[in-house]
């Protein structure tokens, strides 16, 4: 993150904890720790629905769940700090797996998805041929 914040004008392993914490103070919600063994904790806190530059109409769009199988799962709690109970994970996960689309997946194939309205990869991946291309766009105007 901060490599692409910085406009990859420094190598990513050249980042220090100053940058991180200048780059935090930029971006509303975010916050870091520096910790005694050298690393950092992070938090970040936003709404669990809300509304996107597409349009007013509110999206459940989010890391409730954690962001996939494939990365460490984080420690997701109310913005008071309160754990999200036992039941508002299940209920959660009930919703969420009767909203799934399933993708029938062809070579050649290719999805676009705008994870500002969908949440997407929640499975864990299981074909090693597979190629994921990410492209992070910040998108701050409305799309025509």
């Amino acid at each position: 993150m901060a490599h692409h914040l910085l406009g990859r004008t420094k190598p990513a392993d050249e980042i220090g904890v100053e940058e991180l914490l200048a780059l935090a103070g930029q971006l509303p919600g975010t916050e870091i720790v520096p910790q005694d063994d050298g690393g950092v904790r992070y938090s970040f806190t936003t709404p669990a629905a809300g509304t996107t530059v597409f349009g007013p109409r509110p999206s459940f769009a989010n890391s409730i769940l954690g962001p996939s199988f494939n990365y460490e799962k984080p420690t997701i709690t109310f913005a008071d700090g309160t754990a999200l109970s036992p039941q508002l994970l299940a209920e959660v996960e009930e919703v969420t797996a009767r909203l799934t689309e399933n993708l029938d997946w062809q070579d050649q194939d290719a999805a676009v998805i705008d994870n500002t309205r969908v949440m997407h990869g929640r499975r864990a991946i299981t074909d090693p041929h597979r190629t994921i291309y990410n492209a992070l766009s910040y998108i701050e105007a409305p799309a025509a």
